[in-house]
């Protein structure tokens, strides 16, 4: 379940690049059409002879020909443009635009799917919920700005961290989750404090920011299948209520349910 690392502006501006394309086609194939139907169309029902074959018929040939040609790159752009818009449709109902991490909707799928699995064969796995507190107060434009960098920048460090197995995703606008498959909740327990201690500490590094409302503290609640819950809401529940828990304490160790 690895997550894609595909930027998701690069998504948007390959799109609205061939949709620019694709208009700016469409209008040339116009204007030339246009062109040819207005200048040549008066000239063909007399018939043409040689000496009717001046500069002038020459250009409108020619503007003949690109007419269709560019027809057939409007075309061309054309069906790219709408196979990109299913692509890109296709990618904001599985990923978040703003971190490029999976989005809620997959993961709680993926949750019930893995809750089933589970059930059917007693394979192990737990769930982690990271938490960005932001200590600042202010609620203006430059925090939410700077909230916004800092969330994309706690995004790459969990993606960073997480296993090739893992299912990372961000379920609310300051909440990460992750799905660690096959993992105890002592292994979870571990992974999930490795990835708090890797974010704090890479945070002011990776954003450049000493400014405090812009570099929060993430805290981390565990849950584990079977042992904590056996049902995907009940589970979310579990872990965040350890993450409750683990936020109105001020210990370095990560509290399971």
């Amino acid at each position: 379940m690895e997550t894609n690392r595909k930027p998701s502006g690069s998504i948007y501006k390959s799109y609205f690049r061939m949709l620019f394309l694709s208009r700016l086609a469409l209008l040339a194939f116009w204007a030339c059409f246009f062109y040819f139907v207005v200048w040549a169309m008066p000239w063909i029902p007399g018939g043409l002879s040689v000496s009717d074959y001046s500069w002038d018929l020459v250009a409108t040939l020619v503007i003949a020909g690109s007419c269709m040609f560019i027809g057939l790159i409007a075309t061309t752009l054309r069906s790219t443009v709408h196979r990109k818009r299913e692509a890109l449709v296709a990618w904001a109902f599985v990923y978040d635009e703003t971190t490029g991490l999976h989005n809620r909707r997959y993961f709680y799928d993926c949750l019930a799917l893995e809750c089933d699995r589970s059930r059917r064969h007693g394979a192990p796995f737990a769930i982690a919920l990271l938490e960005l507190q932001f200590p600042g107060t202010r609620n203006d434009r430059h925090t939410a700005r700077a909230n916004r960098t800092t969330l994309r920048a706690a995004a790459e460090l969990v993606k960073d961290l997480a296993r090739a197995t893992d299912l990372v995703a961000l379920i609310s606008e300051r909440e990460f989750a992750v799905l660690f498959v096959g993992a105890q909740r002592d292994v979870a327990r571990r992974l999930a404090e490795r990835l708090r201690q890797f974010v704090n500490t890479g945070l002011p590094a990776l954003t450049g920011s000493r400014d405090p409302c812009a570099l929060p503290t993430v805290e981390v609640g565990i849950g584990a299948f079977g042992e904590d819950s056996s049902t995907p809401e009940s589970l979310i529940e579990a872990a965040r209520s350890a993450l409750s828990e683990s936020a109105s304490v001020t210990s370095t160790t990560t509290k399971a349910a």
